[in-house]
């Protein structure tokens, strides 16, 4: 269905239309707007395997997604909704599955091709903060603030996920400890 424009003696897809598209991720069924045969503009994807819902729906640039959009897993659980770059959740969006320290919660902030990378904010399924800061592969990394669950919490330094380096412990009744930091122990006061 749609429009088609004769190129060099093909006839290629343009307009609004739907029909049937190969990605590197699989064929796929496209509903949209295509340019020169490709998903191009506006649009929704449901790749092999997805039975609820659409893989993806939003904007397209000569056949990646780009832009903004959202991705579905194949279960039919929102997965990702922000900026796109070729084809990859890459800028800032927010992921609602994702696991960071064996806890299972949604992460808002930078992101680049499907895992935090820069500033961005890790929250538990029911909205409480759990992290506030940088992130780099992933894994939170750089300057932070971790909230713990009995309302203390740490601002400061952050290497491989952990509370090291130098910072403040807040206890829960905002008593402060001043210093340089492993793993959440105070090791020298300063």
């Amino acid at each position: 269905n749609g429009q088609f424009k004769n190129v060099n003696g093909r006839n290629l897809k343009n307009g609004n239309g739907k029909g049937v598209v190969y990605t590197r991720k699989g064929n796929g069924y496209y509903v949209g707007e295509f340019q020169d045969d490709v998903p191009h503009g506006d649009g929704s994807m449901r790749l092999q395997g997805y039975i609820k819902t659409p893989s993806y729906i939003g904007q397209f640039v000569r056949g990646f997604q780009n832009g903004k959009g959202t991705v579905y897993l194949p279960d039919g659980r929102l997965y990702y909704r922000g900026s796109m770059k070729n084809g990859n959740c890459s800028g800032n969006g927010t992921l609602y599955i994702y696991v960071d320290k064996g806890v299972e919660g949604v992460y808002k902030g930078d992101i680049l091709g499907s895992i935090p990378y820069g500033s961005g904010k890790f929250y538990t399924k029911q909205g409480n903060v759990l992290y506030d800061g940088e992130w780099k592969d992933g894994k939170r990394e750089g300057i932070g603030t971790v909230y713990f669950a009995d309302g203390a919490s740490y601002k400061g330094e952050v290497q491989n996920g952990e509370c090291s380096g130098k910072g403040t412990y807040y206890l829960n009744d905002q008593t402060k400890f001043v210093g340089y930091f492993q793993d959440a122990i105070l090791v020298d006061p300063n």
